[in-house]
């Protein structure tokens, strides 16, 4: 899979340069500090190092002294933020944060140095169109700061498998060698920069397919089977390595060659080029076969026998390479192995042919040599007939042999030279031998059965007939419908056997379509039926995809800026089953891995997906807009008093659809901050406290999660509507007398007193003065036509009640001594006297809680327990404010 950028990590990508700077943290900011422009744009990203909960903005000034706003929000939506620089120079980048909208920012910022950098202009992806190979070029060969570079080629991204380097024009271009991704680094000759730029393009043809071959390497006298793993028909041709010109192998979906191809040992290369008539540039792919070098061997006559049955003859083998074995079998003589240059001499021979069996570390092989008598009689006649067609079987032509001197008899041998085949006969009183034999090269070799002479050694050829070079895939894969080209070299006849068992027929050129599954027979013949070539029979299944090819795409990365990685999304194709392709707006392949990174604002890109192995489908493109997503919104404030609630109010006046997200939040006076509530709709909400409201508005990420695209607060100092009664909790009301003051809550339109107690009006003045204890409600309505309610409670504040122990115990402070009071009491003086008279402790309280105990004594006095004993105490309770004082005396008794 191609390697792609990610946001928020900074990788390579094959169709965007890319730039590693230096990367700064300082004064709470992170990314880097000097940037080289590519293409006239140099991106960084910048982060907020330990961001806190309050709000953030960037400011950039550049080189001429203007600010402006990159970014503002929480750190959650420019917690991470992307600059895109145009023009070299110092700029400062300015990070603000606020912990609330009215506290005073704190500042930090950095310096960013934006130098020029190459420009690149090597594309995302180049067609191979046949051989012509593209020459790849990082920078125009022209650009004046071309020299400034030094200029890495690798096959890998990590720059370990490099392919060319140089500096300047030495480095500038690539002639590829193969298919695949290349990557291109550029570093400045000057040490002190730190600007080293990286790009990487695809190079390969636009039609997908793999060579499906049954052998790599093949001996002398194998053929080998090359076909595709996608039905395609195309041109084959093949060449020895290192040679310049192919020799065409004609049209077909697949081809197998031998020694008619494979003449001498090497590589050699075979090609294939795709009919594809969607496009003008033709998918070429090439393969190779390694011809292995057979034993290498001569012979030669040293003494020929003088008469029939004589033994004095002999021949000697020279070896040319370096054999492990030779063997002579109709002697059963194993020579083993042996080197290059030894002669070995064969003695006492008689006439006849002798094999010889050699091999060497790769192959092995047969060799004849005829020894004839010194003066071999021609006593044979021998015709050979070319071979005659068998229908997917051998064809097979004849020999006749003929001894026109007479009757003979004898055993016979009709050795191959090079079909392998060898046969074996006995002929008794007679003068006509016939064979029916494969095309080859032949020896016939005949020993009297008395005198065991062998006539002259005879060699022949049967002239082949081949079958017809077209071949098919076994199994055809198919989408819906299939047309089956019929293209080749040859004047061919075609008649298709379907399924269903109909027949159709076509000629060379022509097509059938393939609409059903299951198995059909093409039965191929030449248009002359006496020419070189024999009809053959190809058996071939159809299988249709049991499932409609459906995909999609998704975002899968994404962040606030609009940057976006895309996947291919396939409901029913395995990744790995799948060809994918991304074009631009002007229909070139830019990508051709599931993920892609789109590059430009605006433009429609188009998706398309081919299952592999299969012939292509009829699919429309996706197409794919990539538009640049609203990254601000105009949005406001105001609020409205109703009653005692404040109604505050958001709206957006422009691009409000994408408003999908809104949050509030309340900062009180205390600086506190309050969350009031989120929602999709939460255009409005209301509370009764005043501070600042703020509202943050997000859009939807098409990956997930969001983006803050407005944030928007408003101050609320004070109400200008008449508020709620501000009434305590308790008021006091005294039983032997009337110099309490009345209730006083403020102006209203109207006043309802209300006694709790049996739901009684006692009042509907504006001030109320309660004669009895109890719970009350107010009901008051204002001039705006507000309705408010409070409760209060009444106690008797004249009813003093107290309460005290009348023990306590000595280092028990759950049990010592302690006064409890009445509602009302302000002030408390306490005095303790032992049985002498004597005032040992005394005390005073002036903030009394109700249902607080006060006064707590432990029994000690300068830091010693007093004596056991009844002690006498006086406590006088006061309210200065209503008049009231009370003098109460008793006792109580002090026990260990």
């Amino acid at each position: 899979m191609p390697p792609l950028i990610l946001l928020g990590k900074e990788v390579k990508k094959p169709n965007k340069p890319e730039i590693p700077y230096l990367t700064n943290v300082a004064l709470g900011i992170t990314g880097p500090t000097e940037l080289c422009l590519v293409l006239g744009v140099a991106t960084g990203d910048y982060s907020i190092a330990d961001a806190s909960s309050g709000e953030y903005t960037w400011r950039l000034e550049d080189p001429d002294g203007n600010t402006s706003t990159i970014a503002k929000g929480g750190a959650s939506s420019v917690g991470t933020v992307q600059i895109r620089y145009t023009v070299t120079g110092t700029y400062q980048l300015i990070l603000e944060e606020r912990s609330t909208p009215s506290a005073s920012p704190n500042t930090t910022s950095i310096t960013i140095e934006v130098n020029p950098g190459p420009a690149i202009v090597l594309r995302p992806d180049y067609l191979l169109c046949g051989e012509d190979i593209p020459t790849l070029q990082v920078m125009d060969p022209s650009d004046p700061d071309l020299g400034k570079y030094e200029i890495t080629w690798a096959r890998d991204e990590e720059f370990l498998t490099i392919v060319h380097q140089g500096v300047g024009a030495a480095g500038n271009e690539l002639t590829p060698t193969e298919e695949g991704y290349y990557f291109v680094k550029l570093s400045p000759t000057v040490s002190s920069s730190a600007c080293v730029s990286t790009s990487a393009t695809y190079v390969g043809p636009p039609v997908d397919f793999q060579f499906v071959q049954d052998k790599d390497e093949v001996c002398e006298g194998e053929s080998v089977k090359i076909g595709l793993d996608t039905p395609i028909n195309g041109e084959w041709w093949y060449r020895k390595q290192g040679d310049s010109d192919k020799i065409s192998l004609g049209s077909s979906y697949a081809i197998t060659l031998g020694s008619s191809q494979f003449t001498e040992p090497g590589m050699f290369e075979i090609g294939f080029i795709a009919n594809d008539q969607n496009s003008s540039c033709p998918s070429e792919r090439i393969t190779t076969v390694r011809q292995k070098e057979g034993p290498k061997l001569e012979t030669v006559d040293l003494v020929q026998p003088s008469v029939c049955g004589a033994n004095d003859g002999s021949f000697k083998i020279t070896v040319v390479k370096d054999l492990i074995s030779l063997r002579v079998a109709e002697l059963n003589l194993d020579l083993g192995p042996q080197s290059a240059g030894a002669q070995i001499t064969i003695p006492d021979l008689e006439a006849g042919v002798y094999t010889i069996e050699a091999a060497n570390i790769e192959c092995g092989g047969n060799f004849f040599h005829a020894l004839n008598l010194s003066a071999a009689p021609d006593e044979t006649e021998i015709e050979a007939f070319k071979e005659e067609c068998v229908l997917n079987g051998i064809n097979l032509g004849r020999v006749e042999i003929t001894f026109p001197n007479g009757n003979v008899t004898g055993d016979y041998r009709i050795l191959s030279g090079n079909s392998g085949i060898s046969t074996y006969g006995t002929l008794t009183n007679g003068n006509f031998i016939t064979e029916d034999l494969p095309g080859g090269i032949y020896f016939f070799d005949f020993e009297y059965e008395n005198d065991e002479c062998h006539p002259l050694i005879e060699t022949f050829r049967i002239d082949r007939r081949r079958d017809v070079p077209f071949s098919l895939p076994e199994v055809i894969e198919i989408c819906d419908t299939y047309e089956l080209s019929l293209q080749t070299g040859l004047s061919l006849n075609f008649e298709l056997t379907q399924p269903d068992g109909t027949k159709v027929t076509a000629s060379t050129g022509e097509s059938f379509l393939l609409e059903e599954e299951g198995q059909y027979s093409l039965y191929i013949a030449p248009v002359d039926p006496d020419g070189d070539y024999c009809p053959v029979i190809r058996e071939f299944t159809v299988d249709k995809l049991d499932y409609e090819v459906a995909f999609d795409y998704e975002i899968i990365a994404e962040n606030c800026l609009g940057d976006q990685i895309w996947g291919a999304v396939m409901q029913n194709l395995a990744v790995e089953d799948a060809i994918f392709r991304w074009y631009n707006g002007s229909g070139e392949i830019v990508g051709r891995s599931q993920e892609f990174r789109p590059t430009a604002f605006g433009e429609v890109y188009q998706l398309t997906v081919q299952p592999k192995a299969t012939a292509s489908c009829l699919i429309a493109p996706l197409e794919i807009p990539y538009n640049l997503p609203v990254l601000s919104v105009p949005a406001e404030l105001s609020y409205e008093e109703e009653c005692e609630l404040f109604i505050i109010n958001l709206e957006v006046s422009q691009n409000a659809d994408q408003v999908t997200w809104v949050e509030w939040i309340l900062f009180m006076e205390d600086g506190s901050a309050v969350e009031l509530g989120e929602g999709a709709d939460l255009y409005e909400i209301s509370d009764e406290r005043i501070g600042i409201y703020e509202a943050i508005l997000y859009r939807d990420k098409q990956s997930g999660d969001r983006c803050e695209i407005a944030r928007v607060n408003r101050q609320i100092e004070e109400r200008t509507l008449t508020p709620r009664p501000d009434l305590d909790d308790s008021y006091p009301f005294c039983s032997k007398g009337d110099g309490l003051p009345s209730i006083d809550p403020g102006e209203y339109e109207t006043y309802t007193w209300r006694y709790l107690t049996g739901d009684v009006v006692v009042g509907t003045d504006s001030t109320f003065r309660p004669t009895q204890t109890g719970n009350y409600e107010l009901t008051v309505l204002t001039v705006e036509g507000c309705i408010y309610e409070e409760e209060f409670r009444v106690y008797d504040v004249c009813d003093i009640d107290y309460v005290f122990p009348n023990a306590m115990i000595l280092g028990d402070p759950e049990r010592d001594f302690r006064i409890t009071v009445s509602e009302g009491i302000s002030e408390a003086e306490l005095y303790i006297i032992n049985s002498n008279g004597e005032l040992i402790h005394q005390d005073v309280e002036t903030e009394i809680s109700f249902h607080t105990p006060i006064l707590n004594w432990d029994g000690t006095v300068d830091g010693k327990r007093v004596p056991q004993g009844t002690y006498a105490i006086v406590l006088i309770l006061k309210n200065p404010a209503y008049g009231l004082e009370e003098k109460v005396t008793g006792s109580f008794l002090v026990l260990e």
